[in-house]
């Protein structure tokens, strides 16, 4: 499994790739 740094404001919080991959998905296919 891979980890990717996302930061949000002051906190960096660590994400599974795949919960990127989804999240990125869903907003492409305009799911909330």
């Amino acid at each position: 499994m891979c980890l990717v740094n996302v930061q949000i404001g002051q906190d960096t919080i660590m994400y599974p790739y795949e919960t990127i991959l989804i999240i990125m998905l869903s907003k492409v296919s305009g799911l909330p």
